[in-house]
């Protein structure tokens, strides 16, 4: 199952929130948020991603990190300006 298909459980009211979906995949709550998260990076960063033309030293780990919610402010963040 992919992170948006994720997303879209909780929204559509099948899931009332991270917790639940996690037990019913069968992973760990912060592990499904973390993933989730991922759903909020700017498409410019998504685009840089599947391009191949994101800094090399950012990887999954850092883009799963808390950050910021405007897109704009992603972009600063990973010096996109």
């Amino acid at each position: 199952m992919q992170k948006f298909s994720w997303q879209t459980l909780i929204d559509s009211g099948k899931f009332s929130n991270v917790h639940e979906l996690a037990r019913a995949i069968g992973k760990d709550d912060g592990y499904v948020s973390r993933i989730i998260r991922l759903t909020l990076l700017s498409p410019e960063i998504i685009h840089a991603i599947i391009a191949g033309t994101l800094e090399k030293d950012i990887g999954i780990e850092q883009l799963k990190q808390a950050m910021p919610l405007m897109w704009d402010d992603q972009k600063k963040m990973f010096g996109m300006e």
